[in-house]
C-alpha cells in the first residue's frame, strides 16, 4: 500500500487535494466557509490543470476563482441589519428553537439545564429581520452568565456575536458590565476567544 501511495506523482496529489476541498465545501452549512473552500479547491484545480495542461479545466476553474472572489468581497462588505429582541422565556417562537437544538446546545453549555427565572433574560436575534439565533443569560448584580448564545448554522459567521457583545450596548442597559460562561465545547471556546473572552480556570468572561 505504501509503495502505491509513493508511486502516485506529486501533481496528482494536488488534484486529489482538490477535489476532497470542492466536496468539503459543498458540506458547509455557513456560505461564507463554503466560499471560502471553494475557491481554494479551485486555485488547486487551476495549479493541477496549467501544469498538466488541460486548459479548459483551467478555465473553467479560473472563472470560478474570479465568482469565489467577487461573492467573498460581497460577503465582507454587505451589512447586515441585526436587531436583539426582548422575549419572554416561554415564548413560543424561542421554545421552537430550543426544541430543535436541544441536544446541541446541551454539549455546548454547562448551565444549558438550569431553570428559567425572574433573573433569566431571552432575546432573539435577528438578521435583516430574518430569526438567526438567540441569547439566554442569568443575571446576577451586575454579571450575567451565558445559558445560550446560538446561531442558526448559516449566521454562524461571528457577526452576530460581535453585534451582540460589542455593538448592540445590550448588557449596558441592563446593567451589566461582565459576561462569563461556562463551557468546554472547543469550538465555541474559539468563539468566544475571538470575541475577547478571557479564561479563568474553567470560566470565561468578558467586559462589556
Amino acid at each position: 500500500m505504501i509503495d502505491f501511495l509513493s508511486s502516485i506523482p506529486a501533481i496528482e496529489w494536488v488534484g486529489y487535494l482538490a477535489s476532497i476541498t470542492v466536496a468539503v465545501s459543498l458540506v458547509m452549512s455557513s456560505i461564507l466557509k463554503l466560499r471560502w473552500y471553494n475557491l481554494f479547491g479551485a486555485i488547486l484545480f487551476t495549479t493541477y490543470a496549467v501544469i498538466i495542461g488541460a486548459w479548459p479545466v483551467a478555465a473553467v476553474n479560473g472563472f470560478i476563482i474570479i465568482i469565489d472572489t467577487y461573492y467573498l468581497i460581497k460577503l465582507y462588505n454587505q451589512k447586515s441589519t441585526i436587531k436583539v429582541i426582548k422575549v419572554n422565556s416561554d415564548d413560543m417562537y424561542l421554545a421552537e428553537f430550543r426544541s430543535m437544538f436541544n441536544e446541541e446546545l446541551n454539549n455546548i453549555f454547562s448551565d444549558y439545564n438550569t431553570n428559567d427565572d425572574s433573573n433569566t433574560h431571552c432575546y432573539m436575534l435577528l438578521s435583516d429581520m430574518n430569526p438567526a439565533g438567540f441569547f439566554i443569560g442569568k443575571k446576577s448584580d451586575k454579571s450575567i452568565n451565558i445559558v445560550a448564545d446560538f446561531a442558526l448554522p448559516q449566521y454562524r459567521d461571528m457577526k452576530l456575536g460581535r453585534f451582540l457583545y460589542a455593538d448592540s450596548e445590550l448588557f449596558k442597559k441592563i446593567g451589566v458590565d461582565t459576561v462569563t460562561c461556562t463551557t468546554n465545547d472547543k469550538k465555541h471556546i474559539t468563539y468566544m476567544k475571538k470575541l475577547g473572552f478571557k479564561r479563568e480556570n474553567n470560566t470565561f468572561k468578558k467586559s462589556v
